[in-house]
């Protein structure tokens, strides 16, 4: 399936933006992984916390699609930090800033907010959960699959 954006375009530019994300943040999460690069620090178990209550907050079933959007952005950017690349964390900042206008337009279109939240928090979870074993390739895998799917609920999900 081909990256999409709100209104259902497959165009170049959408398919660069979901490439620059999955290659920005699964370059992150491999470093990130990496125990000789990035060693067990009070700072990285500072940030696997914060990680860890930026999803519980998002698990409220009454939080709000912006509010959800926001915490999300948050928690991506949080993990690319991880890496300690001062470079892959601002190009996750510039993405995620220049994507989050159609992330909001698509979920505005959505038929069920609630089922789309739910698949997004259960990738989350998994893709926290192999950070914190520092599986870096299971952590790729897992960005790529989230990535590939949000892109798609513009095609999948419209009115």
């Amino acid at each position: 399936m081909g990256v999409t954006d709100a209104r259902g375009d497959q165009s170049p530019a959408c398919q660069r933006r979901g490439g620059y994300a999955s290659a920005v943040e699964t370059q992150a999460a491999l470093t990130a992984a990496d125990k000789t690069r990035c060693p067990d620090t009070a700072e990285r178990m500072e940030v696997l916390a914060r990680a860890r209550e930026l999803l519980e907050q998002m698990d409220d079933p009454e939080l709000p699609a912006d509010d959800f959007h926001a915490l999300d952005a948050q928690f991506h950017i949080l993990l690319s930090s991880l890496s300690g690349n001062v470079v892959l964390e601002t190009m996750m900042t510039s993405i995620r800033e220049a994507t989050i206008g159609y992330v909001q337009e698509t979920v505005a279109k959505l038929h069920i907010w609630s089922d789309v939240s739910r698949t997004l928090q259960a990738h989350h979870w998994k893709i926290l959960e192999a950070v914190q074993r520092r599986d870096g390739e299971r952590a790729c895998q897992l960005l790529r699959e989230h990535i590939t799917w949000s892109s798609g609920l513009g095609a999948r999900g419209a009115r």
